[in-house]
Parts: structure tokens; sequence; C-alpha cells
């Protein structure tokens, strides 16, 4: 099977489920515009966001979160809670229930946060990972950090999708 057939595997729509895990932004306290600027990247380019939530920074929120969503997009992106904090498990909590990891997402995303910001890119966790035959990213919750991040992954998420559900190899 050669690159022109793979390409006819990939969906030409993908949908996104948008989770900001922010205590202050689920509390009213502070604006969301992150996921804002999120959903806007993400339908401009002509894809779907099928789930907006926001959630507080609890273990619980997010692995509720993670398993209500399955079902019904292609690719979750959790936005806050990849720092290196006390209440930033986000990152920790996907990891721990994923069934592999996707390094290049994480590399690439503090590649260009070094390029804006030095070596404060260190401080961020960012990743990616497939849970169920779902992509699952994790991002800073700056806007800075959002744009930077569905940069890197609306080129590819068609791909990524038909890789993690297997499509490629018919399964």
């Amino acid at each position: 099977m050669g690159i022109e057939d793979h390409e006819k595997l990939k969906p030409e729509k993908v949908s996104f489920g948008i989770v900001v895990v922010s205590d202050r932004v689920y509390k009213g306290e502070r604006e969301d515009t992150s996921g804002v600027l999120a959903e806007r990247m993400i339908t401009e380019i002509g894809h779907e966001v099928r789930a907006f939530k926001i959630i507080p920074n609890s273990k619980d929120a997010i692995l509720n979160t993670l398993e209500e969503l399955l079902d019904i997009v292609d690719l979750i992106v959790f936005i806050g809670g990849t720092g290196v904090g006390p209440n930033d498990i986000t990152v920790d909590t996907v990891a721990e229930v994923s069934d592999r990891y996707i390094p290049g997402f994480g590399e690439l995303f503090r590649f260009e946060t070094y390029k804006k910001h030095g070596p404060f890119a260190i401080l961020s966790r960012a990743g990616m990972w497939i849970y169920k035959r779902v992509i699952v990213a994790v991002t800073p919750g700056s806007p800075d950090a959002v744009e930077t991040a569905f940069k890197l992954i609306l080129p590819v998420a068609p791909h990524l999708v038909m890789e993690a559900k297997g499509l490629r190899h018919g399964m």
C-alpha cells in the first residue's frame, strides 16, 4: 500500500473534544480564552468540535471526561495541567491510563516554545498519547501555548486519527 492509498483512508474531517482544565475558569473567576482559541483554530480549517468542557484540576474529573468523550470524538485535547506545580496533574493522569505514548508532539512543542521563550520551555510537560484508539493531547493553558500546539496538531490530525484507529492496517 503506497502513500496515496494511505491518504485515502484518513478522515476528511476530524472531530475534536476540547477540555479546559482550570480551577479558576471552572469556578468562573477567570474567562476562558484558550479553549475558545482552540475551537476557532479547529473550525477554521474545516474540522469540528463535538465537545467543549471546562473542568477542575481533579483526577476524577479528568478521567471521567476522558471516558465520556471516547465514543464521540476522534481527538481529545486537554488544555492545562502540564506544568511542574502540585495542581498540574493532567499529564500524569492521562499518561497513567493511556495505551501508548507519542513522544514527537511534546518534543516539537518544547522546541517551538524554546525558540520563543528560551529555557522556560523545560517547564512544560505537554504530551500526546493514544487511549482506546483515540488521540489524547495535553497542552499548556496559555493562548500562546495553545496556538503553538494546534499549529503542530492540526496538519497531522487526520493522519494521527487514521493510524490510532488502525485504518491503515485494516483493523
